[in-house]
């Protein structure tokens, strides 16, 4: 009875210095309330104290952990790097074959072209401009670039980014042009399609993906297969690349650009002017007897009764007939 007795006291008075300790958290509690709402200032200041005094110390404390955070983040990137490294060595090494490939390929080409006496197409200029604003809706998808007119741009003009067509000037105006996407629903782009050599037109939807339309109707594509512009119409430059083939949930073809609008910092408008030109004089020249042409000093044939007798302008002679008439 003793022993039994002699437990039971200290934890009568554990408990009750626990209760008496919890209750003086509780009044401490509610006196630095009362005290906060009432005296913020007086509040604020030693808040702003203590942290003072405790700012050296936490400093110490973290900065082993920031340390051996930064430790930790720089084995981190060594192992990244190191592994990127070999990556980009054996991509440099597998360039390096295509690199020669290509300068093979290109001398071959030359040569034929050469051989076979090829017209080849007029050099490009281009013009580098910056995306000043997205225009976007939903029944629109064009941009706004800040060249226009002084610096050399039309309509009708192929707009590019680093891998490929963004799109084609819509409209040029003095200092800024809008730029028609690929995307836009009013956009029509013939292209041609490599390996396979077939040619369609590709569509715009106001979605990210353009479709193909107008295929053969035996065509055999896979995805995967580059999409490039094909010149037709002398619109735009043969040769550009747009991007690759793929399909669609319902089995159509449509093409993923390699250019992502959203992404557009910078682009560069193309210059190029085709020599799609019909030279109808040539054609009316066909049923004129040979005394009624002349050739002007730059040796281009024009009907006679169409220049004036000059000797500095025309050379050959002329029928007296027809000087007469003039």
């Amino acid at each position: 009875m003793a022993t039994t007795r002699g437990r039971k006291r200290p934890d009568a008075r554990g408990f009750i210095t626990r209760r008496l300790s919890l209750l003086g958290l509780v009044l401490s509690c509610v006196v630095l309330l009362i005290i906060g709402r009432n005296a913020t200032t007086i509040v604020q200041t030693v808040r702003q104290h203590l942290t003072d005094l405790s700012a050296p110390v936490l400093e110490l404390a973290t900065g082993p952990v920031a340390q051996m955070r930064q430790i930790g983040s720089q084995i981190g990137s060594y192992q990244y790097l190191s592994g990127e490294v070999g990556r980009l060595r054996e991509e440099n090494e597998a360039l390096q074959g295509w690199k020669a490939k290509a300068l093979e390929f290109e001398g071959r080409l030359r040569n034929y072209e050469e051989l076979l006496n090829v017209r080849r197409e007029p050099e490009m200029n281009f013009v580098t401009a910056r995306v000043i604003a997205d225009a976007r809706g939903p029944f629109v998808r064009t941009l706004i670039v800040n060249a226009g007119s002084v610096h050399g741009v039309r309509r009708h003009q192929a707009v590019m980014d680093g891998r490929g067509l963004v799109g084609r000037t819509l409209t040029a105006g003095k200092k800024a042009s809008r730029v028609l996407l690929l995307s836009d629903l009013n956009s029509r782009v013939p292209v041609r399609i490599e390996p396979t050599g077939y040619r369609a037109i590709l569509t715009g939807t106001n979605r990210a993906e353009p479709r193909l339309e107008f295929l053969p109707a035996q065509v055999s594509l896979h995805e995967g297969d580059i999409v490039f512009t094909s010149g037709d119409g002398g619109l735009l430059p043969p040769g550009l690349p747009i991007g690759v083939v793929a399909a669609d949930e319902a089995g159509a073809f449509k093409v993923v650009p390699y250019a992502n609008p959203r992404r557009l910092n910078y682009v560069r408008i193309l210059d190029y002017e085709p020599s799609l030109k019909i030279d109808t004089q040539a054609e009316a020249l066909v049923d004129k007897p040979a005394a009624q042409v002349v050739e002007t000093a730059e040796g281009v044939p024009v009907a006679a009764d169409e220049v004036s007798i000059d000797p500095a302008a025309t050379t050959g002679v002329v029928d007296p007939a027809v000087a007469e008439q003039q």
